[in-house]
């Protein structure tokens, strides 16, 4: 599994301006940033390169560049890191610049070894690619902001956080949520040898997330608090959804060991 960049200090040292509610101070774009790329993209990336291969049956294409993509990724995080800690954004565009290169190239290996894996691969659960897909937002829409911070060309971006909830639910919710859950219906059944309780609350799970996440955008977009609270809904039905699959397989998984 591939290293993580991380030191719970800033999370600490962020926690003040959290409690303030100052979300786009320097300490806090520190802290989410080492939590979001340098903690659960990095995580992601290793365990999708190495169980890849084992669902697949087959090798990554161009496994030879990962160690560069990771190189290049890890050391992009750093740049930006130190961007954010010194407060000088152009350093952060370098490193925003290098991150993107490194995960697109990310996205384009693993879409290369699905494409290539045939048959097979109907292995890989739905959520997956839309995780990607909102991935490849977060990296869109990240960009963006980065460049807001610079040149202030979209100053509404800024109010009421807007712009940041909008990086965050793609992130978080999208990126990362789906991501769990669709890693959950392939790998963790093998796991522990049971099977999940319902294959269609999966694709329950999978709209709901996307209601969800839809719905946040909107509602950041038009100002309609109604959309955001819909969404919050939303997303709390399929928590409660995804946590029943859970206690389900772990509770099947147990009744077998003890058999």
């Amino acid at each position: 599994m591939r290293g993580q960049i991380g030191n719970p200090g800033f999370l600490i040292a962020a926690a003040g301006p959290l409690a303030a509610a100052t979300y786009e101070t320097l300490p806090v774009l520190t802290a989410t940033h080492i939590a979001t790329l340098g903690w659960v993209t990095l995580t992601i990336m290793g365990g999708a390169m190495q169980m890849a291969p084992a669902l697949l049956g087959a090798r990554v294409r161009g496994e030879r560049l990962v160690p560069g993509q990771y190189g290049l990724f890890a050391l992009s995080v750093l740049v930006m890191l130190a961007g954010f800690l010194r407060g000088q954004f152009a350093l952060v565009a370098a490193g925003g610049a290098g991150v993107n290169l490194a995960s697109w190239w990310f996205i384009a290996l693993i879409a290369s070894t699905i494409a290539a894996a045939g048959e097979k691969r109907s292995v890989v659960s739905p959520h997956i690619p839309v995780a990607f897909l909102c991935f490849a937002l977060v990296l869109l829409w990240g960009t963006l902001l980065a460049a807001n911070l610079r040149w202030a060309f979209w100053p509404a971006l800024l109010v009421g956080h807007r712009g940041l909830i909008v990086h965050l639910t793609l992130g978080l919710g999208g990126w990362f949520g789906l991501m769990v859950v669709g890693t959950f219906y392939r790998l963790v059944p093998l796991v522990h040898g049971a099977r999940v309780a319902s294959a269609r609350r999966g694709w329950a799970i999978l709209c709901l997330g996307v209601l969800a996440v839809a719905g946040a955008l909107g509602g950041v977009g038009s100002g309609a608090v109604w959309m955001l609270r819909a969404a919050a809904l939303l997303a709390a039905g399929g928590l409660v959804l995804f946590a029943s699959e859970v206690l389900h397989v772990l509770a099947t998984g147990a009744a077998g060991r003890r058999i």
